[in-house]
């Protein structure tokens, strides 16, 4: 192309669409592989964020997994069931899934948690963007938590869970045990109604499939001594046995730090007709740490597993 014969607005104007004709053509040629070799290392347009790994200690984590090498398959289909999110007992976590593994391992773990600081805007929160591990990504079930969101119980803020250790610090376990699982991750505030718990319970067991789980990762008595939270977590089984959740909303933190989570659990295995509950252990940190005066956290860990097969219905049952 030739300039130099044309007026000088003229030449400018062709120089300025010469240039921009050339950049589209690299851009072009970086989208489609061909341009230059940098491109060939960019990130896909399409790729989304990721929850970053905040709450993973490998010394604690490989510890924990090394006592849980001894735990038993646990009985039946398991629907449900209840680990902390405190890591001195990391046992306790790696244990439940551990022996979930060895028995009938989930395809999708809902993890219910507590939202400590009753961050964002809503009771309840949930993510569906993937978990960095030290094992690979912890990728969400999208299908469940549109439809979750869609029917407007709960709103999904992903910034509001990255900090949320009751779910974001299980993650890890989730990947290690069970790594082709996908997760749902539900934080609810300490605001949540008990009508709110009984509707998001309902849901959950209204989506239930035979490879899902539903988790409630949940601390128990705080800053009472030993004998003090040994006596609570007696209150606190005999409820969780009796699927008394109206009752579990009255109680403090000297009993548990998220009455909302263990609600919804209890309504959605209740709705399942999961109502036995198998006790694994409960113990606290006092306990752990050979401390009987110091202020501690308790631990209860257990499952539910159905009284007769979930949807089925019993012969004396009228029809």
């Amino acid at each position: 192309m030739e300039y130099a014969g044309w007026p000088r607005r003229k030449r400018l104007a062709a120089a300025i669409l010469a240039l921009a004709g050339g950049v589209t053509l690299l851009v072009a040629l970086a989208v489609t592989g061909l341009g230059a070799e940098h491109a060939k290392d960019a990130p896909p347009a399409t790729q989304r964020p990721t929850h970053p790994l905040l709450f993973f200690d490998e010394t604690t984590f490989y510890r924990a997994v090394q006592g849980a090498e001894s735990t038993p398959a646990m009985e039946g289909p398991v629907l449900g069931g209840i680990i902390p999110h405190h890591w001195l007992p990391g046992h306790l976590i790696t244990g439940f899934f551990q022996g979930l593994a060895a028995s009938d391992a989930p395809d999708t773990v809902v993890i219910l948690g507590p939202n400590h600081t009753n961050a964002g805007s809503a009771q309840a929160l949930t993510s569906d963007l993937a978990w960095e591990t030290p094992f690979g990504l912890v990728r969400p079930n999208q299908h469940l938590i549109r439809a979750l969101t869609e029917r407007g119980l709960v709103k999904l803020e992903p910034w509001s869970l990255t900090t949320e250790h009751s779910v974001a610090g299980i993650m890890p376990a989730v990947k290690y045990y069970l790594p082709e699982a996908r997760v749902v991750p539900l934080v609810l505030s300490s605001d949540l109604t008990p009508t709110e718990a009984r509707r998001l319970g309902e849901a959950l067991a209204g989506l239930w499939s035979d490879d899902l789980i539903i988790v409630a990762a949940v601390d128990f008595s705080h800053y009472l001594v030993r004998a003090e939270a040994e006596r609570h977590d007696v209150v606190t089984v005999a409820l969780l046995e009796a699927f008394d959740a109206d009752t579990l909303f009255t109680l403090d933190n000297a009993y548990l730090d998220s009455p909302p989570s263990i609600a919804v659990l209890l309504v959605a295995m209740e709705q399942l007709g999961a109502e036995h509950f198998v006790l694994v252990e409960n113990t606290n940190s006092g306990t752990l740490q050979g401390d009987e005066l110091m202020p501690t956290t308790s631990y209860i860990v257990g499952y539910y597993t159905p009284t007769a097969p979930p949807g089925s219905v019993s012969a004396d049952t009228p029809q």
